[in-house]
């Protein structure tokens, strides 16, 4: 899947398409949370259903963080990455 983000206005740049799936739970829905997220906002249910939750957003920093449970083989938090 091809996506491009468009670098006018004022609060770009922008994804122009949708949200690109997320490879460990094929999701492209967006949780948004009003506070900074973190590893212990990523939620299991949200991976479930029709709409799986592939992505949490932040709108107090802006921040993107991916909505995965599990860890690399160096420790690292998936959702960090």
């Amino acid at each position: 899947m091809r996506f491009r983000l468009e670098m006018c206005g004022p609060f770009g740049p922008y994804l122009n398409t949708r949200v690109p799936a997320k490879p460990y739970n094929g999701g492209n829905g967006i949780l948004v949370k009003a506070a900074a997220v973190g590893t212990a906002d990523v939620d299991a249910t949200a991976m479930q259903g029709a709409v799986k939750v592939g992505w949490i957003y932040s709108t107090l920093t802006g921040q993107v963080i991916a909505n995965t449970i599990g860890s690399t083989a160096d420790g690292s938090a998936l959702s960090a990455l």
